[in-house]
């Protein structure tokens, strides 16, 4: 059986494509295991991150962090997995997971089925996580992802 999870000797994820059929199938098995609710509508609350286990209902950062736990569930490093937040080209408020690999930060999000690099997305980035730290740093306009 081929290894999925391997990393190079910078300890850096490899971007392989076993890797990537497996981003791409966690990311498909999240979003379609949860149902979209807001967490006002869930909570009660405006904002409430949590990791949904099995069937049920979350918004963007539920689908987030579910993907980051059945990643590190696989073997992925907490070291490779960060969230990050953005506006989408409609202007709302929406996070996603990111995977950096040896060759690019890899997003993982509700709104899309297919893992993609993500400079490749619609949005305006606002922050990301330190991986493996619970710092966030803006994200410049000047800065251009991997």
């Amino acid at each position: 059986m081929t290894e999925i999870v391997r990393y190079n000797e910078l300890g850096e994820l490899r971007d392989t494509p076993e890797l990537r059929a497996r981003l791409n199938h966690v990311n498909r098995s999240v979003n379609a295991r949860i149902n979209y609710k807001t967490d006002l509508e869930l909570y009660r609350r405006k904002d409430f991150w949590a990791v949904v286990d099995g069937r049920g209902y979350g918004d963007c950062d539920d689908y987030a962090m579910s993907k980051r736990d059945d990643l590190l569930s696989l073997g992925v490093h907490q070291a490779s997995l960060c969230m990050a937040t953005c506006w989408t080209e409609t202007s709302e408020y929406h996070a996603v997971l990111i995977v950096k690999t040896d060759l690019a930060d890899l997003v993982l999000d509700n709104r899309y089925d297919k893992v993609v690099s993500w400079h490749m997305l619609p949005y305006k980035w606002h922050k990301i996580q330190v991986p493996g730290k619970s710092k966030w740093l803006e994200i410049k306009a000047q800065q251009k992802p991997r």
